[in-house]
């Protein structure tokens, strides 16, 4: 079965909302207006990366893209405060939006990272979040299965992680988990639930349910749950944002 970072994110909060994007794909409005946004933003980020942190290049890729005014302002600014802050020196970048893919189990991995940098011999692991917050339960599962597949592909797990949030202009240390056995634990067991497609409402954090965007969907969350439409036949999973891009 091949899965991706983002189905095993989903799983990891609730297997009726893995179920409802990734098996029923169901259209979530919420997430289709945030994901517009923070799509064509990390388009942007990464050919301002590519291209040498030309900003110039960055700024007229942007306005390529049909954007309403105010985030299209927005993007800009984002892209200027990136472009002023200080860099790191020692820092050289080694994927940007790189895919990789990384053995499960009897499954295979395929993962999208914003950044992977170098930085004195080791990996450094950047994501960017368009929002002011991160939920931090779906973000440091993603970082733990980011973190396996760049340690069963490139043979050593990242010693850093750091988040941008982009709304907030600021970046976020987080200690980074390196053991590779403890990883794929981890990723295992989502994989194993997802192949079991447990789709039980279950989550992990019971606050997030106030604010999930299956919710209209549950039989837990409402007296008179909306049904869920046949899925569409498609080629190959998404590699899609969670929550926020």
């Amino acid at each position: 079965m091949k899965l991706t970072a983002s189905i095993l994110v989903a799983q990891s909060v609730c297997g009726f909302l893995r179920h409802v994007q990734y098996g029923a794909r169901q259209p979530l409005p919420f997430l289709s207006r945030r994901r517009r946004f923070g799509t064509v933003l990390h388009a942007a980020i990464a050919i301002y990366e590519k291209s040498g942190r030309r900003l110039d290049e960055a700024v007229a890729a942007l306005e390529t893209f049909v954007l309403p005014p105010e985030e299209l302002e927005e993007a800009r600014a984002i892209l200027a405060w990136r472009h002023g802050r200080p860099r790191d020196p020692a820092r050289r970048p080694f994927l940007i939006e790189g895919p990789l893919a990384a053995p499960l189990d009897d499954h295979r991995l395929d993962v999208r990272m914003d950044r992977l940098d170098r930085r004195d011999g080791e990996f450094v692991l950047a994501e960017y979040k368009t929002g002011r917050l991160a939920d931090p339960g779906p973000l440091r599962a993603q970082l733990r299965i980011l973190s396996y597949a760049i340690g069963r592909t490139l043979g050593r797990a990242p010693a850093a992680w750091e988040v941008e949030l982009l709304g907030a202009r600021r970046v976020v240390s987080i200690p980074a988990e390196r053991d590779l056995g403890a990883l794929g634990r981890f990723a295992s067991g989502l994989a194993g639930a997802v192949a079991r497609d447990d789709r039980e409402p279950r989550p992990s954090d019971p606050s997030s349910c106030r604010r999930c965007p299956a919710r209209s969907y549950c039989p837990r969350a409402t007296p008179e749950p909306l049904p869920l439409a046949a899925a569409p036949l498609r080629s190959a999973s998404a590699q899609l944002p969670l929550f926020d891009a």
